[in-house]
């Protein structure tokens, strides 16, 4: 299945980060190994640049 982008609704490519681990975390909280989750998968728009990321553990997020 093809991932489209919210923004122009063309093709998105699946990308790699090429850095340090990047983690996300809700912006009430204080970071820490409960309430951190690692970015797990990345997806660029060929066409507007867009860039979509999905989290390891989206239930931190509840």
């Amino acid at each position: 299945m093809e991932k489209k982008c919210s923004k122009c609704e063309s093709v998105m490519i699946e990308a790699k980060l090429d850095t340090y681990e990047i983690r996300a975390y809700k912006a009430d909280v204080k970071p820490n190994a409960k309430t951190l989750s690692n970015i797990n998968r990345c997806y660029v728009c060929s066409n507007c640049g867009f860039i979509d990321f999905y989290v390891e553990e989206p239930e931190k997020f509840k």
